[in-house]
């Protein structure tokens, strides 16, 4: 830092005089988000959507903490979400019941640093129940062949008796 002394006077008095102390320090930089969000959520996808959000801070030695909003949402009642976000990681939670129908939702999600800076990602999430991954017909097919099908379109085969 710096300091300067001065002496204030009415052009008959002198004032005691004064030191002033100045510490000029670089301007705080916001974090920057370098995640790219998800904007659509498969209707297979039963209750639960995860985004792991990242950002860095340009100043060094800041720790950038999470917070999310929901700034609006259709098709459902922004009571039945649970919209979540751990501050230290930023993994982004949204968990409720998936499958209940067609839905979007605007999500601000900000990432703050430890001297006050914020920078802010919105985005839409899209979920269609129409997108849900078809069960193939396997019906008269070998097990190794169902079991094949089943598999290359995502799905565990089992054998129930």
């Amino acid at each position: 830092g710096t300091s300067f002394e001065y002496v204030a006077t009415d052009g008959s008095v002198d004032s005691v005089p004064a030191r002033v102390f100045l510490r000029i320090a670089p301007p705080n930089s916001p974090p920057v988000i370098t995640s790219t969000p998800p904007s659509a959520v498969n209707g297979g996808d039963g209750g639960s959507f995860a985004y792991a959000a990242t950002a860095t801070d340009p100043d060094v030695g800041d720790t950038i903490t999470w917070s999310a909003r929901l700034l609006w949402a259709t098709n459902f009642a922004s009571e039945s979400l649970v919209l979540s976000v751990n501050p230290s990681t930023g993994v982004l939670s949204i968990n409720r019941n998936l499958a209940f129908g067609n839905f979007e939702m605007l999500i601000q999600l900000t990432a703050t640093d430890s001297q006050g800076a914020s920078t802010s990602q919105s985005f839409v999430v899209r979920h269609d129940i129409t997108a849900r991954t078809p069960l193939p017909s396997v019906v008269g097919a070998s097990y190794a062949s169902a079991t094949t099908t089943l598999g290359a379109a995502g799905f565990i085969a089992a054998v129930l008796e």
